[in-house]
């Protein structure tokens, strides 16, 4: 069989085309890098007879998965930080593990690759990258088969807001390298680490340069302490605050939490596309402000709630997120705080917690709803759509849509192959 199909057609014992739509003996015509047609097999045989046509057997075909929040340079972390940990020792691991600047680049690099590498062979198709160091992680991906946003993670407070502008401009840098399947987002890092005015400055230069918006809040309980008067576990008194001396007298202080805070200081009122990361502690209000609002995405991290321990304070907020007409989808996070990259591990944890979850909502958490959010034609095999495609073998063949989706998330059967853009780019995809 060819690496690249193109101005062909593919057939599947079933295809998942998106988490309504199960096909039994089903087919897509691909055409460049693109769906042409979905459906059963003879009927796209019949619309499409001269066109070449492959199959793959007793195989699920599905969306490639789609993992919106990420951080695939923290990978030469995995186990090393044992949980559980708290939040504010976690982080001075991470600084104290971080390896010397001569090794780094190096370091970054080889991260991000295996990363690609494993979130290939878990059929992921797609992230949403956050980068400390773009230079040299946007570099690795942008050479990769994955399709996504690269967001620039920027700090700014206090002493160091004088370094702003050489900041955004680190994170959107080095543009030229994102053409093609990777674009760049930025990403103001989180309310303890980015002063109000800072977080102001960069959705209005997200804003002029169309770029998407990647933020972590609420993910912990004692931000709303650091951001009324710099006390509590993230305060003056944190052993890397001391450190980092960067507190003064000029950073507003905010008494209403960090979900009114990001919007006091316009997160929430930006045409960009803004993905939320946790947000793990919300009030009712909170959710009213952030429901209504079809740009806003909220990231939920199953596995590394658990490692961090927050499933023992309280549950996750997506049933009232979902309730509220808030957007939540399903991602990794980082192999310093989850196990693996696997997203149907995440979907098969957030199952766990939450029986009451359809398992096609899981599957939309993971493949059409993260791709909407990150404006990529992607997440469901449907015309129109880029051919990101992700085969698994299976057991039986499926009667319904929530069957298929469940035979992948309680079963999470190791995939066949995966391509993007119609190019085979992990395993194989005959029979």
């Amino acid at each position: 069989m060819p690496e690249t199909f193109t101005d062909c057609l593919i057939h599947a014992a079933a295809v998942l085309a998106d988490a309504d739509t199960l096909i039994c003996d089903g087919a897509i015509c691909l055409h460049g890098e693109a769906i042409a047609a979905v459906g059963p097999w003879k009927d796209v045989r019949r619309r499409h007879p001269s066109l070449p046509s492959y199959s793959v057997g007793q195989c699920l075909m599905t969306p490639g998965l789609v993992n919106i929040h990420t951080h695939l340079e923290l990978g030469y972390l995995r186990g090393k930080i044992p949980g559980p940990a708290s939040f504010p020792d976690w982080v001075c691991r991470l600084f104290a593990l971080a390896p010397p600047p001569e090794e780094l680049p190096q370091v970054i690099v080889q991260s991000v690759q295996s990363g690609v590498k494993e979130c290939l062979q878990c059929g992921t198709t797609a992230v949403g990258d956050i980068t400390r160091h773009p230079a040299w992680a946007r570099t690795a991906l942008s050479r990769s088969a994955l399709r996504g946003v690269s967001f620039g993670e920027i700090t700014a407070m206090g002493k160091a807001r004088q370094h702003l502008p050489q900041r955004i401009t680190a994170a959107e840098a080095p543009a030229e390298m994102a053409a093609g399947r990777l674009t760049v987002g930025l990403s103001p890092h989180a309310p303890y680490s980015v002063e109000g005015p800072a977080l102001q400055a960069i959705v209005r230069h997200a804003a002029s340069a169309g770029q998407p918006l990647a933020m972590h809040v609420a993910e912990l309980p004692y931000e709303a302490d650091f951001l009324r008067n710099f006390s509590g576990p993230l305060g003056r008194d944190w052993a890397l605050r001391r450190v980092i001396d960067v507190l003064d007298e000029h950073i507003p202080v905010f008494a209403d939490g960090p979900i009114r805070w990001a919007d006091r200081w316009g997160l929430f009122n930006t045409a960009s596309p803004v993905i939320l990361a946790h947000v793990n502690y919300v009030t009712a209000d909170d959710l009213h402000l952030l429901a209504g609002r079809p740009n806003i995405t909220v990231v939920m991290c199953p596995r590394t709630r658990h490692y961090f321990g927050h499933d023992s304070v309280a549950p996750h907020p997506c049933l009232q997120m979902l309730a509220s007409g808030i957007r939540v989808c399903i991602a990794t996070d980082s192999l310093a705080s989850s196990p693996d990259l696997n997203l149907l591990a995440e979907a098969t944890a957030a199952h766990r917690a939450f029986p009451s979850l359809s398992f096609t909502t899981l599957f939309r958490m993971i493949t059409h709803w993260p791709a909407d959010a990150l404006n990529l034609r992607a997440g469901c095999l449907l015309p129109g759509r880029l051919a990101d495609v992700a085969v698994y073998p299976l057991q039986q063949i499926p009667q319904s849509p929530e069957d298929a989706a469940a035979e992948l998330i309680v079963r999470q059967p190791a995939v066949q192959a995966v391509m993007i853009g119609s190019r085979v780019v992990s395993g194989k995809l005959e029979a």
